[in-house]
């Protein structure tokens, strides 16, 4: 199993009962991808990873890790091979601007071994104020976004899902001032 899907079965493992997690399926087109791809005409592309419901809130996830320092982002659609891809930021986008959402990212950074959740609306405002290519940990914590606290157990990660959980609704604010709409 490649290091993304075991950090994604962890956290999914860590999800305490009280709450509802769902991983949304990869589309079959996403598997063994040769290069002279012309007789696709189309792929869909999932908004988002995953999410969580807890009461009375959803949280859609995009969970990305790396053992690089930093992320990259997708930034115009002839942009190949970037973590974050531009239909992923817009499928938090949208889902944020209902009442009751909370969308954002979880990046795992296996080379320093820190779990972080970033809201989407603090993403956009990294987006909108810094002209990067990536997004690396001191920017995560600089706009916002917050250590996600996690255990190792012999081999694999527990992560404190709860404590993230309750963390996201205590910034509940963030998600109000900050409706700007990234242009691509």
């Amino acid at each position: 199993m490649n290091e993304g899907k075991k950090f994604e079965t962890n956290f999914k493992k860590s999800v305490p009962n009280n709450m509802y997690y769902f991983r949304v399926k990869d589309p079959a087109i996403a598997f063994n991808q040769s290069d002279n791809q012309s007789n696709i005409r189309f792929s869909p592309k999932n908004p988002y990873d995953s999410f969580l419901f807890y009461i009375s809130n959803l949280f859609p996830l995009e969970l990305k890790s790396t053992s690089s320092t930093s992320i990259s982002i997708q930034k115009s659609k002839d942009e190949k091979s970037k973590m974050i891809k531009i239909h992923q930021i817009r499928g938090l986008q949208d889902a944020n601007n209902f009442e009751g959402i909370l969308a954002g990212f979880v990046f795992d950074f296996r080379t320093s071994d820190n779990t972080y959740y970033m809201s989407i609306s603090n993403f956009m405002k990294f987006l909108n104020n810094v002209n990067k290519k990536s997004i690396n940990e001191k920017d995560i914590l600089e706009y916002g976004g917050f250590i996600i606290e996690k255990k190792i157990k012999k081999v694999n990660y527990t992560y404190d899902i709860k404590n993230m959980i309750e963390n996201i609704i205590s910034r509940k604010g963030e998600k109000e001032s900050n409706n700007e709409i990234w242009r691509f």
